[in-house]
């Protein structure tokens, strides 16, 4: 989808270019472009239009239209066969994504690792049982979990599942939870007043949550079962002399 934006964007812009400058002309083939050229055609169209206009009224010029962001206004359908997008919308599969959530998960484990820190997860269990959590979200996060849990015992990195029940709606500063706290993507404390992004905030909250049973719990025995599985080095002098020997 990233690609045909790019696509619409590049080709609106060269379409507003020869259109602008071009008085006698209004229309350019798009033969090889299919449907994403068509449209992008018709938007500059529509550009160059509205611009000529402003400039009749205002009698004065102003620099060439273009669209600046990555946008596509086109109307990208589901994939079928009579679609003539250049870049079709395809269906992933499970091993496409499988594949994705292994990379990001590595670099997750990576991070923790080298900033010696522990993961804070949301259990897998409960997301699974939450109402609309079926397809892909489903088995994607669990999947997602259980390879952080597998990544991090392989590589020294502890990982914990923790139940996210009221993380969402409470305060990381007053500890109030209130429903009314959370509307929408926008966290908004109404005891306190501390404001925040509705993910950012629930994360906050989790990982304060996991952090109490993780230090009194988890972390020592985590730490105990890890030294036992590494060989002791000894480095009196008694033990350096005799592997020199």
């Amino acid at each position: 989808m990233r690609w045909s934006a790019y696509q619409y964007t590049k080709l609106t812009n060269a379409f507003v270019e020869h259109l602008y400058f071009n008085d006698n002309v209004n229309h350019y083939s798009t033969v090889g472009l299919g449907t994403l050229g068509n449209q992008a055609q018709q938007k500059a169209r529509g550009i160059v239009k509205s611009k000529k206009t402003n400039e009749k009224e205002n009698n004065h010029k102003k620099s060439i239209p273009n669209l600046s962001k990555l946008t596509c206004f086109a109307n990208i359908q589901k994939q079928s066969s009579s679609s003539h997008f250049n870049y079709r919308v395809k269906q992933i599969n499970k091993t496409v994504i499988k594949q994705l959530l292994d990379k990001e998960a590595k670099r997750m484990i990576a991070r923790g690792s080298h900033t010696s820190s522990n993961l804070i997860v949301e259990d897998p269990k409960v997301l699974a049982n939450l109402r609309g959590s079926k397809g892909l979200r489903r088995w994607a996060r669990t999947y997602f979990a259980y390879r952080l849990k597998v990544l991090g015992k392989e590589n020294g990195v502890l990982v914990v599942f923790i139940h996210p029940a009221y993380t969402s709606i409470s305060c990381p500063k007053c500890k109030s939870e209130d429903k009314e706290n959370r509307k929408k993507l926008l966290f908004h404390c109404l005891k306190c007043g501390h404001k925040d992004h509705a993910d950012i905030n629930g994360t906050v909250n989790l990982s304060l949550k996991g952090q109490e049973p993780v230090d009194k719990h988890i972390l020592p025995s985590f730490l105990k079962k890890l030294n036992k599985s590494r060989p002791v080095m000894d480095f009196s002098d008694s033990g350096i002399a005799e592997k020199q020997h």
